[in-house]
């Protein structure tokens, strides 16, 4: 639908306008201060409802207003004027759908499913910000990204914490001592303090039996030097040697041989050291595993982001663009491989306007505020996006421009609120 006839009123610098727009293009032109921005408003008022009226639409000095449009399938009417009892501004909206006269439940609605908000400005899609301009476009594209980002920004978090952690145990087993020629268990040192103990206890009972023995031999001497001097008592003294060599004999038999503690205690004096090593090996292999596990729980949200991303490049890929060579990434929109910002305004233009042919898919029209700032060459680009629009939906498609001045191309001129007698 487009708007096939136009009716205007006593609408802000309008005092009566009635036309018929011709062709794709509907380039209002004018000076300033004499109704064309008025134009642009009161269709902007018509169809978009109250939150685009101001406080006072009606043009000073008059009491009511009117804007009325034929759309083709619909017939479109809205009046204002002011409470007789307040002074406040009343406005009410008539939508008929053609060849009826009852008018439609709820008009505004059915004019709400009609335009997008890009509608009556569609090159304020050039001047959004990054974040706004991926947003439209998303919505454009019936693109719902939201639970497929916010996975992503999960996967994001849980892979930058397990990074943290990773780095946290991979510096503390950095640290940790480590001795890869201990060997594997600790030596036990209470058992061989007690076998040293043993051995040393031996020792000493050994060197008791030693001081006994000498003792006897020091007794047999004496007894000798007896003997010598006491013939006598000869007898009584050799059966006394005889007695005491005999037990001499059998005590120097149970002498035991002297053994080596000194390896032992060697053992003992290490174990401290080997035990250290071991457990410090204990804690190195422990801590190992540590890094092993958050090594491999970093892999796998390493993964499961890059499946997150791979899954919304899917999405984007697999949406139906308006217009060859554009796309989304994570920041914005691209258009043919760099960001939209950094396209020529031409290009701009023709992706804005597209956006808007997508976004409107049964009110085919859009106003074009800044038209002074489009050149011929633009114009000629608009002209030619709206007919190769026009052909490939078989529906008429129309743009109403507005510029300052009075050049040839503008289809009709403002002049003091009223059309411009010969435009």
């Amino acid at each position: 639908m487009v708007i096939v006839s136009l009716q205007v009123e006593n609408v802000k610098r309008i005092k009566a306008i009635s036309m018929t727009p011709e062709g794709e293009l509907v380039i209002v032109g004018g000076d300033n201060a004499q109704g064309k921005t008025s134009l642009m408003d009161a269709i902007a008022y018509l169809i978009g409802g109250k939150v685009l009226i101001p406080a006072q639409p009606i043009r000073q000095g008059a009491k009511k207003g009117f804007v009325k449009a034929d759309l083709g399938e619909l017939l479109v009417e809205r009046n204002f004027w002011y409470n007789s009892k307040d002074g406040s501004l009343e406005s009410k909206i008539v939508v008929t759908e053609k060849d009826s006269d009852v008018p439609v439940h709820r008009p505004q609605e059915v004019l709400d499913k009609l335009f997008g908000s890009l509608s009556f400005d569609p090159l304020a899609f050039s001047r959004m910000d990054r974040a706004h301009q991926l947003a439209t476009a998303k919505d454009v594209l019936g693109l719902n990204l939201d639970l497929i980002e916010n996975e992503i920004t999960d996967a994001f978090e849980l892979r930058k914490s397990l990074k943290q952690a990773f780095n946290t145990e991979d510096a503390r087993l950095r640290n940790l001592e480590h001795y890869p020629d201990a060997p594997k268990e600790e030596i036990n040192v209470e058992a061989v303090t007690a076998q040293a103990r043993e051995i040393d206890a031996a020792n000493r009972k050994r060197e008791v039996t030693i001081s006994e023995v000498e003792h006897e031999e020091r007794s047999l001497a004496t007894m000798k030097k007896e003997l010598e001097l006491t013939r006598k008592r000869v007898v009584e003294l050799e059966e006394g040697v005889g007695v005491l060599a005999t037990a001499i004999k059998e005590a120097a038999k149970k002498i035991p041989a002297e053994q080596d503690s000194s390896g032992v205690w060697e053992q003992v004096n290490e174990a401290g050291a080997v035990n250290h090593h071991v457990r410090a090996n204990v804690a190195y292999a422990t801590q190992e595993a540590t890094v092993k596990e958050a090594a491999r729980q970093l892999e796998l949200a390493e993964t499961a982001l890059e499946e997150k991303r791979a899954q919304r490049i899917g999405m984007i890929e697999a949406a139906e663009f308006p217009i060859d060579g554009l796309s989304l990434d994570a920041n914005g929109v691209i258009y043919n491989g760099f960001p939209f910002d950094q396209a020529s305004s031409a290009e701009q233009l023709r992706v804005s306007v597209a956006m808007g042919f997508a976004i409107n898919p049964d009110l085919k029209v859009m106003l074009i505020r800044d038209g002074s700032l489009l050149d011929a060459e633009n114009l000629s680009l608009l002209r030619e996006m709206a007919k190769a629009q026009s052909k490939k939906t078989g529906e008429k498609v129309q743009i109403w421009i507005e510029r300052v001045g009075q050049d040839k191309q503008a289809s009709v001129i403002i002049e003091d609120g009223q059309i411009k007698e010969g435009s």
